[in-house]
């Protein structure tokens, strides 16, 4: 985010059950998700804000398009997807999809990073040794197992496909060509649904890019330019 900081000003949140926000007695759901962009974006006192949806933010990010397009002066999608592992995968990725929501819910917190290293080598496989074990306790601090494991199935059943081409507003999709956790075919499923939107491809093995990454530049350019367009 300092990359985009020394642009503009940035304001990021945690999602509810996790990180920095409530962890205890939460309804984890989409609407609630998408509750909780409109609280943070009402909460500021600008007429427009460019968006900025990673992974299953992108979701949440459209439909916050068709509630306020008129609050919206630029969208960003980024890593993201319409549909989720269950509503688009055949029935071997569907039970792994609630294979992987018991073995975090029974394993999570444990001191063993087994089941967060599964999520971390689909996340970020290109990533050094020091990166993932970094990234494997990143997710042990971020919430209890419940609550990961409710997100992990809310997000593998998001359906917004609909929603696409009803969304209004000038929109940018970014997508990493070897992504393991949203298909390269979301991405381009998204831009082309989009009326108008642009597409923009990463050459990276990774959901989220590292700054180190040669495209990452690419990337925080291609971010710039739109919003100043």
């Amino acid at each position: 985010m300092r990359h985009l900081s020394d642009s503009f000003s940035v304001i990021r949140y945690d999602q509810r059950g996790n990180g920095l926000s409530e962890w205890v007695d939460v309804d984890i759901s989409f609407e609630r998700m998408v509750d909780d962009m409109e609280v943070v974006i009402d909460t500021y006192d600008y007429e427009k804000v460019a968006i900025l949806g990673l992974s299953q933010g992108a979701s949440v990010s459209v439909a916050y398009a068709l509630r306020h397009p008129g609050r919206i002066s630029h969208l960003l999608l980024s890593g993201g997807y319409s549909r989720g592992r269950r509503q688009r995968g055949n029935e071997a990725e569907i039970e792994e999809s609630k294979a992987l929501v018991n073995l975090i819910r029974n394993s999570w917190g444990n001191e063993n990073p087994a089941i967060r290293q599964i999520l971390t080598s689909m996340f970020m496989p290109d990533a050094t040794k020091e990166e993932m074990q970094w990234f494997n306790e990143f997710q042990r601090i971020c919430g209890p197992a419940e609550n990961i494991a409710q997100f992990r199935a809310l997000f593998d059943d998001i359906n917004v496909a609909s929603l696409l081409p009803k969304v209004s507003v000038p929109t940018l999709v970014l997508h990493s060509n070897r992504d393991a956790i949203a298909p390269l075919s979301e991405g381009k499923l998204l831009a082309s649904e989009i009326p108008g939107a642009s597409f923009v491809q990463l050459n990276s093995p990774n959901h989220l890019l590292f700054a180190t990454e040669p495209d990452f530049d690419r990337m925080i350019a291609s971010i710039d330019d739109f919003i100043r367009t």
